[in-house]
């Protein structure tokens, strides 16, 4: 309880400052509070038991820090533009290992975030734009990558595996691209509900609960070239069909079921015609699948030899 009013309070006096008039970099503890700078570099800080805040600032650059057991988020970015996060690790957060809230223009890239079991390991939303986030390494975090109402997201080169719920987590996004990530260990891999233009490809979605969920009110969605592999319940569950659906070139290996429509068997079917289905050959006898065509021509050939067979001993009597 404690906490929470310490929290609550945080972020009332965040919504006080002004966006003008002056400008500070304060200290508490090891928490850092910075307010209407530009310019200014944070590096190679060992931050305990605080975090980073950065609040209607530019051009800041968080790198090389760590930043253990934070009472709140590790690194909190709110209503700023021109921002990078790069090279920190970042633990044990009792919220979010980086939240960016209304700021636009952000870069978050190797980072190793890990053990935020009470919030995401990144978190974008309320209006943010143009964020990157790409080549980090995120481990038991609650959810992994969450982007709410915001647009212009790209993230990709991410490896993430143990999240608890969500691996990435888009949620009333648009413009977003989820290209060549690492996701497993989850219950789900992606789960994407409402957006659009959205385009989820090349990624390895291995080892989930479910793969990819699409829920409703979903308008283009693209979704090319991913492996999904080893899902316990389903490779991709579709709760709502999007309104445009590209679906092509992915692979389906060891799942339990690859595709599934839940609670609505009238929804257009997706095609896998274009696509890899290994859904019932274990990997280690995948080589089965290359046999598989010539299987009904060696029957025929060993049907017409039995039957020779046959024939011949008879004509000898």
């Amino acid at each position: 309880m404690k906490l929470k009013i310490v929290c609550s309070m945080y972020m009332f006096l965040l919504a006080l400052i002004p966006s003008t008039a002056f400008s500070f970099v304060n200290q508490v503890g090891d928490s850092i509070l910075i307010v209407n700078e530009h310019n200014l570099t944070i590096s190679g800080l060992n931050i305990f038991e605080g975090n980073i805040t950065i609040v209607n600032s530019s051009n800041i650059v968080i790198e090389n820090n760590n930043i253990l057991n934070s009472f709140y988020f590790g690194i909190f970015v709110y209503n700023s533009i021109n921002v990078t996060i790069s090279n920190n690790i970042i633990k044990n957060s009792y919220y979010d290992g980086i939240s960016i809230r209304n700021s636009k223009y952000v870069e978050i890239k190797y980072n190793i975030i890990t053990n935020n079991t009470n919030g995401n390991g990144i978190s974008v939303w309320d209006d943010s734009k143009y964020i990157n986030i790409n080549n980090n390494k995120l481990l038991y975090n609650l959810y992994g990558i969450f982007v709410l109402s915001s647009s212009n997201v790209s993230i990709f080169n991410n490896s993430l595996s143990n999240i608890y719920h969500y691996g990435v987590y888009l949620y009333n996004s648009s413009l977003t691209k989820v290209p060549n990530n690492s996701i497993r260990n989850s219950d789900v891999g992606i789960e994407i509900i409402m957006g659009n233009l959205i385009s989820i490809q090349s990624n390895a979605i291995l080892n989930n609960l479910v793969g990819i969920y699409i829920g409703e009110n979903i308008g283009n969605l693209t979704i090319i070239g991913n492996l999904i592999q080893n899902s316990k319940y389903f490779g991709v569950l579709i709760y709502n069909y999007p309104t445009t659906f590209i679906f092509k070139t992915n692979a389906f290996m060891n799942n339990v079921l690859n595709v599934f429509y839940a609670y609505n068997s009238t929804i257009p079917k997706i095609s896998v015609s274009n696509s890899t289905i290994l859904t019932t050959i274990k990997q280690s006898d995948s080589h089965l699948v290359k046999l598989s065509p010539i299987i009904p021509l060696l029957l025929l050939i060993m049907i017409v030899f039995l039957v020779y067979l046959f024939l011949f001993r008879k004509g000898r009597r």
